[in-house]
């Protein structure tokens, strides 16, 4: 893509892929984006996060609030395809260091980075061709360092239920359990509308073809 505008956009996740030039945000609200791009500018948008990786400084011009600016977190098996067709490389990376331009809030800091204990990297849930298998250039030492973490306590919670030794009926029941707990976060964090959103274009087609 040579230059992308994300605009009144709202309650939303948005990935994109390689951005060869601009990728414009306006007018947004309580938006993810998720992009690699040449350079990201920002107007009046509010509780809006980026996670991107871009050899520029991300841009803040009047109107925003609540900025969240996070490392890139993502991979498909076309991305570093995509990466040397649009001329962008993984350094250098600014993502963290953006300058506000705004003369309407000076003094106020509408920005901030993400804290390694609140990141988590995002899945692309669809199946294609390519050989992308991480995320290019890696993490941040930190935010590593974090999931790792995650991962291990995942991994250790898994091992302390199979070795319960549950009957059938208490595996049942555990699930059970499990999936309330799982609704009750989606309900609470406001992410079911993201799995709601999880339609496949395919699945889009169908539907407009019948």
């Amino acid at each position: 893509m040579l230059s992308v505008t994300v605009e009144k956009c709202h309650n939303s996740t948005i990935i994109l892929g390689p951005v060869q030039s601009s990728l414009h945000v306006q007018m947004c609200d309580n938006v993810k984006i998720i992009s690699v791009c040449q350079r990201l500018s920002l107007l009046s948008t509010t509780n809006c996060t980026f996670h991107v990786l871009t050899p520029t400084r991300p841009l803040l011009f009047s109107g925003n609030q609540g900025v969240v600016f996070a490392p890139y977190h993502t991979h498909y098996p076309m991305l570093e395809d995509h990466m040397g067709q649009t001329g962008l490389a993984t350094l250098p990376n600014y993502w963290d260091r953006p300058l506000s331009l705004a003369v309407d809030n000076s003094d106020q800091k509408v920005w901030k980075l993400i804290s390694p204990r609140e990141f988590t990297t995002f899945v692309v849930p669809f199946e294609m061709e390519g050989d992308t298998t991480e995320i290019p250039g890696g993490l941040p030492p930190a935010f590593l360092k974090s999931t790792v973490q995650r991962e291990q306590k995942v991994q250790m919670w898994q091992k302390t239920v199979k070795e319960a030794g549950l009957t059938k009926e208490q595996r049942k029941q555990f699930q059970a359990l499990v999936e309330l707990k799982f609704n009750e976060w989606l309900k609470s964090t406001g992410n079911r509308h993201q799995l709601d959103s999880l339609v496949q274009p395919s699945d889009v087609s169908k539907q407009v073809a019948g």
